[in-house]
């Protein structure tokens, strides 16, 4: 795990480095100046998206996917009736069932009528729960732990979206997007 942690900053580095150099991007001119060590050691709870969006286990794909669309973000923490995380449901849990099904499909666009015989499947498709097509097996993070750890199993895994609980109840999401916001602010 430890390799990980410095391929990310090795590559952070060499990235920001060149950047600067170039005098080009704000993202070099902000980082220039910083440690690595410290913006890596960072905690999570200052870059994640707060509060997460969750839905309900018995919530239908449809609806998370409206969900998605509306609110323009690419995951749902998934709860139980005591509101502890039981899953995680993403654009690819959604996409990934159907290859030619797409989240503007699952919204009612035209894309279904398009899709020819698989427009059948349509209905029984949007009355299918998230607990049906969610990842159980969650990778998480909490909001104290280092942003470097939650980077490196992020990188690890091509993971776009990291949940963030405490005592297993969603409290936030860290985002691949979140983290470019994150550097943004810190300048």
């Amino acid at each position: 795990m430890d390799w990980v942690v410095w391929v990310v900053i090795g590559a952070i580095v060499i990235l920001v480095g060149a950047a600067y150099l170039a005098g080009r991007t704000r993202a070099g001119q902000v980082l220039a100046g910083r440690s690595m060590k410290g913006v890596l050691s960072t905690e999570v709870r200052e870059a994640m998206s707060t509060p997460p969006r969750v839905v309900p286990k018995e919530t239908t794909i449809e609806e998370a996917a409206r969900v998605m669309l509306d609110e323009a973000i690419g995951c749902l923490p998934v709860v139980g009736a005591d509101g502890r995380m039981v899953g995680i449901v993403t654009e690819s849990d959604l996409t990934g069932a159907r290859p030619w099904l797409s989240l503007r499909a699952w919204a009612g666009s035209e894309a279904a009528e398009e899709a020819g015989p698989a427009a059948l499947d349509l209905e029984r498709l949007r009355a299918t729960l998230v607990e049906e097509v969610m990842t159980r097996r969650v990778v998480t993070a909490t909001p104290g732990e280092a942003l470097s750890a939650v980077v490196g199993r992020m990188m690890e895994r091509n993971l776009h979206h990291v949940p963030v609980v405490e005592n297993g109840v969603p409290v936030g999401v860290l985002a691949r997007h979140d983290l470019l916001g994150f550097l943004g602010r810190r300048a």
